[in-house]
């Protein structure tokens, strides 16, 4: 499954790497280079191939966009600014950079989440797999977990999974016309 995903990426020197996890957590991440873990509690949780093509199509985006690597910039821009200002201001404005600082590193991680759950759709569908498992996993996710309180919604670095259903329906690769 992994393999027929990775072919769908537009970066084909990578390498892809699929290695499962011995994890009772349901749970898939993937790192630079092409390497993408996914757990065995994630294995028994998805209910078919289209589900777990779906989130390792996901994994396969992080990837090619590079998120994780994005990402770290973002962080080491935001900390070195942080830093700057710690040497130099008040405590309150050392607290309010910092969760600023926070509060933007959140907010590509979740745009990052988004853009990768577009990917999964597109590349699971690419590969022959219905491109409606990403829907079903999050659809058990959902039922499989108590909703969070406001605080740890806002604090979560994914997108509510209420929130990424939506998207994925709204998607164009769902549209009735894409899948006939």
């Amino acid at each position: 499954v992994g393999r027929a995903i990775a072919e769908r990426s537009p970066r084909q020197e990578i390498g892809y790497s699929f290695t499962i996890l011995d994890s009772e957590q349901i749970n898939a991440f993937s790192l630079p280079g092409g390497y993408i873990f996914v757990t065995r509690g994630l294995l028994e949780r998805a209910a078919s191939d289209d589900e777990l093509a779906a989130v390792l199509a996901h994994e396969v985006g992080h990837v090619a966009e590079r998120h994780a690597v994005k990402g770290f910039g973002v962080s080491l821009a935001l900390g070195a600014l942080a830093s700057e200002v710690s040497e130099r201001e008040s405590t309150l404005v050392q607290t309010v950079a910092a969760t600023s600082a926070y509060l933007l590193v959140l907010h590509f991680s979740r745009t990052y989440e988004n853009e990768a759950d577009e990917f999964a759709l597109r590349y699971a569908y690419e590969a022959g797999y219905d491109p409606r498992g990403l829907l079903e996993f999050f659809k058990s996710l959902k039922s499989a977990y108590d909703k969070p309180s406001r605080l740890e919604e806002l604090l979560q670095t994914h997108p509510p999974t209420p929130n990424r259903i939506g998207r994925a329906e709204a998607s164009a690769v769902l549209a009735p016309d894409n899948l006939e």
